[in-house]
């Protein structure tokens, strides 16, 4: 059986029996005839030589003022093509035959067909005139199917786009992934495109902290990879699958932790440091490190909450606990210099938060105790950088340290980290 098209595209020159050869062995439903004044009585012979048990089609004549004019062939033909998507015609039942015609006006629909992401027929034929280099003979027509060269153009385009969602560039990953699915014919391909073109989205929410926009998006994500890796044998999206499954594990497991992510918890200091660690490679170390800043922050206020049920902001001074605390550490600590948010409480920045775990015998307050006198030049060079207080502007080595020494006191093991999947990039 041969393939069939909606609608076919064809240059219309002097000699009719290619373009017969063409419709007749692609049985379209619509043809668009380009034609010009000297070959437009050309159209009524190909009509009448297919009206006895050929195939039934509507056709629409397009007339081409000037047959040297390139510019102008291209812009009426792209004309007819903004009617043809206008009807919703599939790029994959548009076939473009630029056998006919002057080189002009083949050239023309060549380009606009290639725009589009059409496919592409020469029909050409193994006998013809001259010895081998005239026309081709009268019934010795063969209809050739070409491949449309935007499609070898998107592997560049695919290419592209899966090193830029690499590089966490999301936004320039998103573009390429879309162009990339409209321009393709294969509907394996689209399909898969598609996908990529979902998940580019929902990482760039989750990169940008918002999570609750990423929970139903990345539901539907998994379904429609698992849907794909049934259908389609494909090592690369199995793969890909694995690691989508298991960042939409961490975030059920995340969500559920901070009651929608409405609280602060544990899962919020390990997205973070993962974040940084992203912003890292990406050579932006002033961000990487205000965010690792943000990191011991958080897991001061959830130790406290979690052990204390106590915010860092109010830490209320009635406390058994805390008095014991206090008097522990003499008069380091008192209202006038830590005023809470209200009547006798306390509200402790980052450090003086692990003084008082410290004081209250607790592990992770203990720990930071043990590398404080490291990380006090590293948070001396994060206030003076650009993001916080300063003018200066951080380095990788800066970051390397104050990153180890993070994980050092935390005991955070890195491969607890959610980490964010990297595609293999395509060569064919």
């Amino acid at each position: 059986m041969t393939n069939s098209f909606k609608v076919m595209l064809i240059t219309v020159g002097g000699s009719p029996d290619p373009i017969i050869s063409s419709i007749r062995h692609y049985q379209p439903q619509n043809v668009y005839f380009f034609a010009s004044q000297n070959s437009i009585e050309v159209i009524p012979v190909i009509k009448a030589a297919l009206a006895a048990g050929g195939p039934q089609f509507k056709d629409f004549k397009v007339m081409i003022k000037d047959i040297n004019d390139v510019t102008g062939c291209y812009r009426r033909m792209l004309e007819c093509i903004k009617t043809i998507e206008e009807f919703g015609i599939p790029v994959n039942q548009v076939l473009a035959d630029f056998t006919g015609g002057t080189k002009v006006m083949s050239a023309a629909l060549m380009m606009a067909a290639s725009l589009k992401g059409y496919k592409l027929n020469y029909t050409g034929g193994g006998e013809r005139t001259r010895n081998g280099s005239g026309t081709v003979i009268s019934g010795s027509e063969q209809p050739f199917l070409q491949i449309n060269p935007w499609e070898s153009l998107e592997l560049g385009n695919r290419q592209r786009a899966i090193q830029m969602f690499n590089n966490c560039h999301y936004a320039a990953a998103l573009s390429l992934f879309t162009a990339a699915a409209e321009k393709t014919a294969d509907s394996r391909l689209k399909i898969y495109l598609t996908i990529l073109q979902k998940m580019t989205e929902a990482y760039a929410e989750w990169d940008n902290f918002r999570h609750i926009k990423v929970v139903q998006p990345f539901s539907a994500l998994v379904k429609d990879l698992k849907f794909y890796v049934d259908l389609v044998p494909d090592t690369a999206a199995n793969s890909l699958l694995e690691s989508v499954n298991l960042n939409w594990e961490y975030l059920q497991k995340f969500s559920q932790s901070s009651c929608y992510f409405k609280n602060v918890c544990f899962y919020h200091a390990l997205d973070l440091l993962a974040n940084a660690s992203r912003r890292a490679e990406e050579g932006k170390y002033d961000d990487a490190v205000a965010r690792l800043y943000r990191v011991l922050e958080m897991l001061e206020q959830v130790e406290f909450k979690e052990k204390y049920n106590l915010d860092t902001d109010k830490i209320p001074l009635s406390d058994k606990r805390i008095l014991a605390a206090v008097v522990k550490m003499g008069n380091t600590f008192h209202k006038e210099r830590y005023p809470g948010k209200q009547p006798d409480t306390l509200q402790l920045p980052c450090a003086a938060s692990y003084q008082m775990l410290a004081a209250l015998d607790n592990e992770l307050g203990k720990q930071y105790q043990a590398v404080s006198s490291q990380m006090e030049d590293l948070l001396s060079a994060r206030n003076h950088s650009i993001l916080a207080h300063g003018q200066n502007p951080l380095d990788k080595q800066t970051f390397d340290k104050f990153w180890q020494l993070i994980l050092q006191f935390s005991r955070i093991n890195p491969q607890d980290l959610p980490k964010f999947p990297r595609l293999e990039v395509p060569y064919d």
